[in-house]
């Protein structure tokens, strides 16, 4: 029922190419290069209302309003995106992992990022797994305790504990 999607296939089928591709990115940071390639080619996606990406205007916009506000943070994260309640997911800089911020934190302080010990493939892996659980909530399917420890299992094959770690519980 829930199975791993292959990144990238997957994922670039359900993106809408951009009508001309970004050449340089020489206005980036050294990112993670499935990252680099998804803003260079595709626009916006919304996978799930929990997790959106920014397209390269976006993502510039959002970057350089926390290099003008918040300096030390931008020095450590990259904006690749945001959740429905104001919630945001960003990129280490360092080790390309995968970060969410909790906007009930405030102001941004290192103190309101998550880790989620992924990088970004493993990202859109757990995206496509919770787009799928959604379309089962959807459809009015009724998440029986085997269902969900299947689902639990496809996440944990992600990597371990990521399903304790995502911030958003459904069940």
């Amino acid at each position: 029922m829930f199975k791993s999607k292959l990144f990238p296939e997957d994922f670039f089928n359900i993106c809408i190419k951009r009508k001309v591709e970004i050449k340089k990115l020489d206005k980036l940071p050294k990112l993670d290069n499935n990252y680099l390639l998804f803003i260079a080619k595709y626009q916006e996606v919304e996978i799930i209302p929990d997790i959106s990406l920014f397209n390269y205007e976006e993502a510039l916009n959002e970057n350089r309003y926390l290099e003008c506000n918040y300096p030390e943070i931008s020095r450590c994260f990259w904006s690749i995106g945001q959740a429905g309640q104001g919630d945001g997911w960003f990129l280490n800089k360092i080790d390309n992992t995968i970060f969410h911020y909790n906007h009930d934190a405030g102001e941004y302080t290192r103190s309101g990022f998550t880790n989620l010990g992924i990088d970004f493939s493993q990202f859109i892996q757990l995206a496509l797994l919770y787009r799928d659980l959604e379309h089962l909530l959807d459809e009015g399917e009724t998440l029986t305790d085997n269902i969900k420890t299947e689902f639990i299992y496809s996440v944990h094959s992600i990597s371990n504990n990521l399903f304790d770690v995502y911030p958003f519980k459904y069940f």
